[in-house]
């Protein structure tokens, strides 16, 4: 992920954990985890610096991941699915369902 502060710096990171509103990412060259927190509709840093992030289509891509052509929306979030995974089966009833 690209974590872009208001001065403009742009620095990469790999998102830790994400639990409502604390997000822990490991900075590239950096020794420790940076917490970020959802105040009020943004993420601040513990420094009270505001950032935005955008995750790469490539990295997703690099993995298996692509986005549904048919949901794509440069105006909205992306949708994503794993390229290997096929439509789950309808089931008849809940009988089938596996335990």
């Amino acid at each position: 992920m690209l974590l872009h502060y208001r001065d403009g710096r742009v620095l990469a990171a790999i998102l830790l954990s994400l639990k409502g509103d604390l997000m822990r990412v490991a900075l590239k060259d950096a020794d420790d985890v940076l917490e970020l927190r959802l105040v009020n509709g943004v993420w601040i840093t513990e420094n009270c610096e505001l950032v935005t992030f955008e995750f790469p289509t490539a990295v997703f891509e690099a993995v298996g991941m692509i986005p549904d052509a048919h949901s794509v929306n440069p105006k909205a979030d992306f949708f994503w699915h794993l390229d290997t995974v096929s439509e789950p089966a309808n089931l008849a009833s809940n009988d089938e369902l596996p335990n």
